[in-house]
Formats: C-alpha cells, structure tokens, sequence
C-alpha cells in the first residue's frame, strides 16, 4: 500500500496508519452497518441491542456481553455485578453506564469472561464503540423514526471524521 505524508495508507473508503514501522489496528466493529440499518428502520430494540452483543462477543472472542435498561429497583455497582458472573463461574471482563459519560444511564453493558481478564487498547476501542451504539439505539427508539435515520447518519459522519482525525494525528 502507499502511504501518503501522514503515514495513512489508503485503501478505497477504509484506511489503516502506521506509526513507527508498526501496524496499528483501526477499531471497526464488525456488524456495525447492519446495527445502524436495523436502527435506522426501527427494529424492535432488543433484537438491535442482541445483534450488537453478537457482534462484539465475536469480534472479542471467548465474552458474553448484555446489554441491559434500568428499572426502578436495579442495582448495578460493581460489587453486583461481580456477584451475579461469581453465580454463573463468570469473572467480570466490563462493565459500564451507557452512556459512558457522567450522566443518567440509559443502560448498562456489561461483559463476562471464564478466566479473569482485562480488556486491551483495541478491545477498548470496540467497546466504546459498542456502547455508543447501544446508546444511540436507546436513545432513537425514546426519539422515533425520523430521528433514528437522522442520528445514523450523523453516527456515520461523526466516526469517519474520528478515524481520520486520529490517523493524522499518529
């Protein structure tokens, strides 16, 4: 591949970078087309929120992830839900509020392995973005239709300008 001066090797819409001679892996989440269209022409949320879990539990290998919504008399801390994976022989590999900032949680997502692990740099990137995802499905499906073809697409936007930013930035 050639690179131009920023080391951005291109390649049709998809590109990758290289700092210092080694490959650095650009955090696609697999499935995220077919996320975005589910949202997009409103599928029931669980089934888009189920096809999301699918996607980073492949991606990731050897996790089980839920997504969950809050109700009333949820309790999510992190000492429960290192109690609930302990009652199925699960170590904890993440959990988090979606969003993943200092707001009210939309949800929770939450991410289970068999032996204790800690998530990489990439495995992070997938997460985030996951989590995003999850937050944008939530948050179409509280808005309606309209709204959720207008925010994919902006999600879209949003994370090719993201990839570019971060590539010039290496």
């Amino acid at each position: 591949m050639k690179q131009d001066e920023y080391g951005i090797a291109w390649s049709g819409e998809m590109f990758s970078w290289f700092s210092r001679g080694t490959y650095k892996k650009q955090a696609s989440l697999a499935g995220e087309k077919g996320v975005l269209e589910l949202i997009a022409v409103n599928a029931p949320l669980s089934i888009v929120l189920n096809d999301l879990c699918t996607a980073i539990d492949i991606q990731i290998g050897n996790v089980v992830s839920v997504i969950s919504l809050p109700d009333g008399n949820d309790d999510h801390n992190p000492l429960t839900v290192a109690l609930r994976a302990r009652r199925f022989g699960l170590d904890v590999f993440w959990s988090s509020n979606i969003p993943l900032r200092d707001e009210k949680p939309l949800g929770f997502f939450d991410m289970y392995c068999c032996i204790p692990l800690a998530p990489s740099s990439f495995e992070l990137q997938l997460i985030r973005k996951a989590a995003e995802l999850a937050e944008l499905a939530i948050l179409s499906r509280q808005q309606g239709r309209g709204t959720a073809i207008e925010m994919c697409a902006e999600w879209k936007k949003k994370m090719f300008g993201r990839s570019y930013e971060a590539a010039r930035l290496n």
